[in-house]
């Protein structure tokens, strides 16, 4: 690939993470205040900030969610698709119960898996104009 064809596609994502970040500011400043019909401090809520429980996930469970992924070919930053997770979740349902629980039991979730790859979608109309696209995020299948 040469240093021109580079170049270009650089500018073109750079022309879209713009164009994204642009829209987002631009639905926050129109949606600013629009919440405030639900005042929390209306609310009635009897709260105890310092307890939590969640009743631990089974392997029986983490094989009935994995069976109802659709199977996608898609992956995340990892490069794992729902369609292989399917066809070994025999093997992984202990371990991913393991760290399902885990992930419970101390209250953070591990930010490896927050990464997202965020490609433009195409969804009608002109594909040389950004307004014809959406962002969509794709996250690890875990």
């Amino acid at each position: 690939m040469n240093l021109n064809s580079e170049k270009v596609k650089y500018k073109i994502l750079e022309l879209f993470q713009s164009y994204f970040a642009e829209t987002i500011e631009k639905l926050t400043d129109q949606n600013n205040g629009t919440h405030s019909a639900y005042n929390t401090a209306n609310l009635k809520i009897n709260t105890c900030p310092q307890t939590m429980y969640i009743i631990p996930v089974t392997e029986n469970e983490i094989e009935k969610v994995v069976k109802n992924l659709k199977g996608k070919s898609s992956s995340g930053f990892d490069g794992v698709a729902d369609s292989v997770v399917k066809k070994c979740v025999q093997f992984i349902k202990k371990p991913l119960a393991d760290i399902c629980n885990t992930s419970f039991a101390s209250g953070t979730f591990p930010e490896v898996l927050k990464l997202p790859i965020v490609k433009p979608l195409h969804k009608k109309g002109d594909t040389g104009e950004l307004q014809n696209y959406r962002p969509i995020s794709l996250l690890s299948v875990f």
